[in-house]
């Protein structure tokens, strides 16, 4: 074989690395202990992040679920309320018609208004001082009640009595020939109910 040994010794010399001193070792060791601890604390610091990512969108769903059965009741709240003043208190006259709405009100703290509107949107009797001048006709919640003769929610809205946002809740009061008579509204408080 025309290759020699010393030849041979000669190139892998000239191929292999050379010699660390001890410390040279021990800080390249460091160096490899640091970069794999630090790639642990990252994937645990993402695990941490990822859990507490799951624990606050729990939560939030908790409130809004919350938040959403509590509406409800209110909702449940409001249209009772509405029954009880458009089968009742829809027939009395104007002045007692007032009165027997404040009183139903009183019981009812988180009620902002409740108000009898006749079919032009002219207000019958309210809780609100100051509602006859006040019509309701231009309020899509309103004309959907004369449209459908079923009741309406206004969402969200700017009160023109006291200018809270409020939720408006109508329910038609039928006369016997099934046309709507009048329409009877409940305000619900928003500020009240803020969480």
């Amino acid at each position: 074989m025309w290759w020699s040994t010393d030849r041979l010794r000669g190139n892998m010399g000239a191929m292999r690395l050379p010699q660390l001193s001890l410390r040279g070792r021990l800080v390249l060791l460091l160096a490899a202990v640091i970069l794999v601890m630090s790639a642990v604390l990252v994937m645990e610091n993402s695990s941490r992040r990822a859990e507490a990512e799951a624990q606050a969108l729990a939560r939030a769903v908790d409130v809004a679920r919350f938040a959403a059965d509590q509406h409800a009741d209110l909702v449940s709240n409001l249209q009772r309320l509405v029954i009880v003043a458009a089968n009742r208190i829809s027939r009395e006259e104007n002045a007692d018609c007032a009165h027997s709405l404040q009183t139903l009100k009183g019981t009812q703290p988180w009620v902002s208004n409740i108000f009898i509107a006749r079919p032009d949107g002219s207000v019958r009797c309210s809780t609100a001082p100051d509602s006859a001048a006040i019509n309701l006709f231009d309020r899509d919640y309103f004309r959907q009640v004369l449209a459908r003769g079923r009741p309406a929610f206004s969402g969200y809205l700017r009160s023109r009595v006291t200018g809270e946002p409020v939720m408006v809740y109508a329910q038609p009061i039928m006369a016997e020939d099934r046309q709507v008579r009048s329409e009877e509204h409940t305000s619900e408080l928003q500020s009240h109910h803020d969480l």
